[in-house]
């Protein structure tokens, strides 16, 4: 019989209680930390009670937790060759960030995305290439 949320997963839903994402994964913890945190949080995830996506964080991918309520970029899976499906990280942001750079308004980066997730290229010479900047 369960006693309970694990230590991870207290951590976990304490952090979410003020409603703002939080990142799961983060070098500052060990290997060995990293794996049961993601442990813990792909079994919250499967009780129903947070909400996981694959996001890049300061230009690395991190798994990300958001709460039930409120509003979650749409999850970017992805099969791999060996059958299983994977997370595939968002780059929206970072992208946005590039579009702001280069001074395409919203609507060419509005196309861009559309023309890349047409392609199945959401990698970034994907998306510059779909953007016309590459």
């Amino acid at each position: 019989m369960s006693r309970g949320p694990g230590r991870w997963q207290r951590l976990i839903l304490d952090s979410l209680e003020t409603g703002a994402p939080v990142v799961i994964t983060h070098p500052d913890f060990s290997t060995s930390e990293q794996v049961a945190i993601r442990r813990a949080a792909y079994r919250l995830e499967e009780e129903g009670r947070i909400r996981l996506t694959s996001e890049r964080v300061a230009g690395r991918p991190r798994l990300v937790a958001y709460p039930l309520e409120g509003e979650m970029p749409e999850p970017l899976n992805v099969t791999g060759m060996d059958g299983k499906v994977y997370r595939m990280p968002r780059i929206e942001a970072e992208v946005q960030f590039i579009a702001k750079v280069s001074q395409l308004n919203e609507g060419q980066f509005e196309d861009a995305l559309r023309k890349a997730r047409e392609a199945e290229d959401m990698s970034y010479a994907g998306v510059l290439r779909a953007a016309g900047l590459e």
